[in-house]
């Protein structure tokens, strides 16, 4: 697919392929790998592909646009939501969020990796995930506590939910957002 053809509008009859404005040669604009939520294109000169990701920088919406006609969709099976700016590597690939069933061990797994300041529940009702693609990105977990006080019962229910953060923790954000001068204290 060429990027002229994107923005050419359609025409019953066939025509050339489209000219690379900087090479002079027919245009080439492919996906050429994706891993994870980073991609790499293909183009005929490397003066077309720095255009291209300058155009894409510029303008996100219309770079999703073109990577679904591309075909990123039908190639990972995932619907793409946006191209994201992930603020160290530049534009990443941004899946609509899924909501599906975890296995218990699996969530306690995740909380285990992800969550710094307190250990995996120990049973739960019930877990959910949050996935972005084939990136698993938060679990809940509903709790039922019960404990006797005064000779009766009492049943207490939680639901801890743990997001993962790529390259930062939560109580790390929390500390580095504080006001200079305030200190945390834990009972």
């Amino acid at each position: 697919m060429t990027a002229n053809s994107f923005c050419a509008p359609c025409s019953p009859y066939p025509t050339a392929p489209a000219l690379c404005f900087f090479c002079g040669e027919p245009e080439v604009v492919e996906l050429f790998e994706i891993w994870g939520h980073e991609f790499m294109w293909e183009t005929c000169c490397p003066s077309l592909h720095e255009s291209l990701c300058q155009q894409v920088a510029d303008d996100p919406p219309w770079g999703r646009e073109l990577l679904r006609r591309i075909g990123v969709e039908a190639f990972t099976g995932h619907h793409l939501r946006r191209l994201a700016d992930d603020g160290v590597d530049g534009l990443v690939l941004d899946w609509q969020l899924q909501v599906r069933p975890i296995a218990f061990k699996a969530a306690c797994a995740f909380v285990r990796a992800h969550h710094a300041h307190c250990g995996p529940p120990v049973t739960a009702r019930f877990s959910l995930s949050a996935w972005n693609g084939a990136t698993l990105v938060g679990v809940l977990s509903r709790v039922v506590l019960s404990s006797r006080n005064n000779e009766a019962w009492q049943t207490f229910c939680h639901e801890s939910l743990t997001v993962g953060f790529k390259r930062t923790g939560c109580g790390h954000l929390l500390q580095q957002n504080q006001p200079q001068g305030t200190q945390r204290y834990r009972a």
